[in-house]
């Protein structure tokens, strides 16, 4: 399925009458796994990506590697997938704003961004808008 198709498939799931339940994988396996389950769609789970590679959570992966597993994940699976990217890998809009058109590079139709500001303070949502929609 193309990537424009899956995004728009995301968006409509999104739009039912019923709850769309949206699992979580870290890896090529757990994806396909819960694609042959029947889920219409994914999400990645940043920290349980970071821990199957042995790494701490919260941004202690690189982007490119975290992006680099989401990229695998897409290409594995035949249903949208979307992608959780920490505090978008970075602190000013431009950094986030890269990091979101990598992901979409990699085949993501979506992304989730942390609230908080790594020291353990909630972004207020005043502040929110940095963050851009961007459609495929």
């Amino acid at each position: 399925m193309k990537q424009r198709r899956k995004a728009q498939e995301f968006s409509s799931l999104h739009q039912g009458s019923q709850a769309f339940i949206l699992p979580n994988a870290w890896d090529v396996v757990s994806a396909r796994l819960l694609e042959q389950t029947g889920f219409q769609a994914i999400a990645t789970a940043s920290a349980a990506i970071a821990w199957a590679a042995g790494v701490p959570d919260g941004e202690e992966m690189s982007r490119e590697e975290m992006i680099a597993i989401v990229g695998r994940i897409v290409r594995a699976v035949n249903i949208p997938v979307s992608a959780d990217l920490e505090r978008g890998y970075g602190v000013s809009p431009e950094e986030v704003g890269k990091t979101i058109e990598m992901v979409i590079e990699a085949g993501a139709v979506g992304a989730n961004l942390e609230d908080s500001d790594g020291a353990g303070s909630v972004i207020p949502r005043d502040d929110w808008s940095l963050f851009a929609w961007c459609r495929l």
